[in-house]
């Protein structure tokens, strides 16, 4: 879903290599260190729809690798890293 932007982000970027470079330097920094998969999405799903989880109720699962305990995730979008400085 989002080749389109990460092509573009690569260019802003300045990195060579278009969409895989861009999803590369974008994940770079997730807990992870990668993209999802599809099929990791989809096990979590087939899990909560198996018996396995037959008591959770209201919850929300989350299957992003990590990336929305950390602030990494809009570094395709504002991409701007730079080294903090110290308040001490």
């Amino acid at each position: 879903m989002a080749d389109r932007r990460m092509a573009r982000f690569a260019v802003e970027a300045g990195l060579a290599g278009g969409v895989e470079a861009g999803y590369e330097e974008a994940t770079r920094l997730s807990p992870a260190g990668r993209r999802g998969e599809p099929v990791e999405v989809a096990e979590a799903i087939s899990w909560l729809l198996s018996p396995a989880a037959s008591y959770v109720n209201g919850a929300v699962l989350t299957v992003d690798g990590g990336v929305s305990t950390t602030s990494v995730s809009g570094v395709a979008f504002d991409y701007r890293i730079e080294a903090r400085t110290p308040r001490w």
